[in-house]
């Protein structure tokens, strides 16, 4: 199983990468369309996602696993 914890913050997420090698990956993303396919180029369908709602700042996050759950999780 894969992990990615994620930091929301204003504007760019910072997001780290645990794979089942115990390999740490970090990355930055953004809250916008090619911001989300960075974080969709680390998810396999093992991928667990954890991340604070954090009200604003996360809806724009949450909608896009939302819509992409039958695809990617």
């Amino acid at each position: 199983m894969n992990i990615i914890g994620i930091d929301v913050s204003q504007g760019k997420n910072h997001a780290t990468l645990i794979s089942k090698e115990a390999e740490k990956v970090t990355f930055k993303f953004e809250h916008n369309k090619s911001g989300f396919q960075i974080l969709n180029s680390y998810i396999k369908s093992d991928t667990v996602i954890i991340f604070e709602t954090t009200g604003v700042y996360s809806a724009q996050l949450t909608a896009y696993l939302k819509s992409k759950k039958g695809s990617i999780l």
